[in-house]
């Protein structure tokens, strides 16, 4: 690889973004090309992720190629599927399993090149979660996601916490009630959220994780684009809310206000629900 290559995905990332955003939907859709550039795009650059001793600068601009085209698509194009999950996965697993086993042979502690490496790898995940229409491809990656998240924190400093938090964000704000946040979904993902509270002071690990909840809280309550208020929503989170007020509590009196205003908007959303007439009569 040589020397300045790193700039070349985010720069066709750019390039991609404006074309998108310079032709309607429609003529996007009846472009049978353009929908093959898509695939040919991401196909170039998760074939390069998957090239052995890459240079960390190419590799974090990769990922983040990856991630800008998957977002893009997702806004732009949400029925459309560009289909990277699989393969994406599969790679920052081994980026995280590799950094995993440095950590263990290296005792001196100094692994940063390595974890912002993992935590650019782990954000691109959330960024590449499939489509809210494509539910199955949902349920199919939900679970091995949270545990590849749960992984990614083992042994870690803040920046993969921060990472892991804000992809569970983008996964839990992006999955469906009830046909993907069913009552064991939404359970995993709180509860790897509260774990990363509890391991973490920084304040920016805090926010994101309390934001991932406040996606979950939202959704049940109505609150998000989705309006997704139902029974079974409230049922899902008939346990996890009373936990989140108990929570937010002790955040209420920390020292930063970022933390303090997020965590009271998680109380008003688990207050809501607690009061719900759906909630009281479970």
């Amino acid at each position: 690889v040589w020397n300045g290559k790193e700039s070349i995905p985010i720069s066709l990332s750019q390039v991609w973004q404006l074309a998108v955003d310079n032709y309607s939907d429609s003529s996007i859709e009846k472009e049978e090309r353009w929908r093959d550039a898509d695939s040919l795009v991401g196909g170039i650059f998760i074939r390069e992720l998957n090239r052995n001793g890459l240079p960390l600068k190419y590799h974090h601009s990769l990922y983040e190629a990856v991630g800008q085209i998957c977002e893009k698509e997702r806004n732009v194009r949400p029925n459309v599927e560009l289909g990277v999950i699989d393969e994406l996965l599969k790679n920052v697993d081994s980026v995280v399993k590799f950094n995993s086993e440095k950590q263990k042979a290296d005792f001196s502690g100094d692994n940063k090149e390595n974890e912002v490496l993992v935590a650019s790898a782990i954000v691109s995940i959330g960024r590449a979660w499939p489509r809210r229409s494509n539910s199955n491809m949902q349920f199919k990656y939900y679970k091995p996601v949270l545990e590849l998240l749960r992984m990614s924190m083992k042994g870690t400093s803040w920046n993969v916490h921060l990472a892991a938090m804000t992809a569970l964000r983008d996964v839990l704000t992006n999955s469906l009630i009830p046909d993907v946040l069913n009552e064991e979904n939404v359970k995993n993902g709180i509860d790897l959220a509260f774990l990363s509270i509890q391991q973490n002071k920084n304040p920016r690990v805090i926010v994101a994780a309390l934001k991932a909840i406040l996606a979950v809280l939202e959704k049940a309550n109505g609150d998000s684009p989705d309006a997704e208020l139902n029974k079974t929503a409230v049922a899902v989170l008939k346990m996890s809310a009373p936990q989140c007020k108990n929570m937010v509590q002790r955040l209420l009196s920390n020292d930063e206000p970022t933390v303090v205003h997020i965590a009271s908007l998680v109380e008003k959303q688990a207050n809501k629900i607690l009061k719900s007439k759906v909630f009281i009569s479970l």
